[in-house]
């Protein structure tokens, strides 16, 4: 039997009073690639922002590695652990004045205090592995405010693949990537 890693059920999300998404019902398995494909307006990102329980559902259910979605967004820790996720957008980079080394350092350490002892080198490891397979490595030192869009949205792969996730969410992720990098973005997730 194939372990369904998202499985949705008669979501329905309504924004400023008008229904954007209305009664979505589907399953994906472990191990599969899905696209969501549909003209501006949709609602494809309004259903994104449901499934990750950013938006709050109208009606419903939501069930991601086995657990329900709480009515706000609430998953266990572990499971939240699981999930990457990389926006339309991003307005960080006005806000954060962090390196991209030290970005995407964050998408390796889990909630809570960091024990780099404990670690034995395998984060700047994997830190090091998903800038090169982003090809950001020559940015690492650079901070984000100095980034280019196209470069943020391979910094913010390179955030969300750094460590395994079981669930890897992306909004429209090709958005202001050149051809180059389009394409490096096609291997990582095939």
């Amino acid at each position: 039997m194939l372990e369904m890693i998202l499985e949705v059920s008669h979501l329905t999300v309504c924004r400023r009073g008008a229904t954007v998404v209305e009664d979505v019902s589907f399953s994906l398995p472990a191990q599969t690639d899905t696209a969501l494909v549909g003209p501006n307006g949709a609602g494809k990102s309004s259903l994104v922002l449901a499934l990750l329980g950013v938006l709050p559902r109208s009606a419903g259910e939501v069930r991601i590695l086995g657990h329900s979605l709480g009515p706000r967004g609430q998953l266990p820790a572990a499971i939240r652990q699981q999930i990457a996720y990389l926006p339309q957008s991003l307005h960080l980079k006005d806000a954060l004045p962090l390196s991209v080394r030290e970005f995407v350092a964050m998408g390796w350490d889990p909630p809570g205090p960091r024990l780099p002892w404990r670690d034995g080198g395998k984060r700047r490891a994997a830190v090091a592995d998903a800038l090169a397979k982003t090809r950001c490595d020559h940015l690492s030192s650079r901070l984000l405010t100095e980034l280019s869009g196209g470069q943020l949205k391979r910094v913010l792969l390179a955030f969300c693949v750094v460590r395994p996730r079981r669930l890897l969410v992306l909004d429209e992720a090709q958005t202001g990537l050149d051809a180059q990098a389009s394409e490096t973005f096609h291997s990582l997730i095939d």
